[in-house]
């Protein structure tokens, strides 16, 4: 499957119901029935498929740790990865720290991460755009 067809220029819509996130379904074609989620940057969730994670989590092991703010930037991606297993529904179970941090009231939108080159696997960002 081309990664970058499918998400070139491509926002999906979804939605958190009682602590479940939707997956669309072309988004869980890509990512697969695992996955890792953690915070993103500018406010966003990243949600990783295997491969795109080890080679996210093998770049932030490879960081030097004596700069005080380069120990920051891998704590903050890494306290917070978590794998989640798609269930029959399309839905995952959405852990509590990551809803207490973004709250409830948003609508979701999933499109490509653009920091990320899907040939070499998917990372996709999850946009929360708080409701008024």
């Amino acid at each position: 499957m081309n990664n970058n067809k499918i998400l070139q220029n491509k926002e999906y819509y979804s939605y958190i119901e009682e602590n479940y996130l939707y997956i669309p379904p072309e988004i869980q074609e890509l990512l697969g029935n695992s996955f890792v989620i953690t915070h993103g940057l500018d406010e966003t969730l990243w949600l990783f498929n295997p491969d795109a994670w080890k080679r996210f989590y093998d770049k932030l092991r490879a960081l030097p740790l004596d700069n005080k703010i380069t120990r920051s930037f891998v704590r903050f991606f890494m306290i917070s990865a978590t794998e989640l297993k798609l269930e029959s529904n399309n839905r995952v179970d959405l852990p509590d720290y990551l809803l207490r941090f973004w709250g409830k009231n948003f609508r979701v939108v999933i499109r490509n991460n653009r920091r990320f080159d899907p040939s070499k696997g998917v990372c996709l960002e999850i946009v929360l755009n708080m409701e008024k």
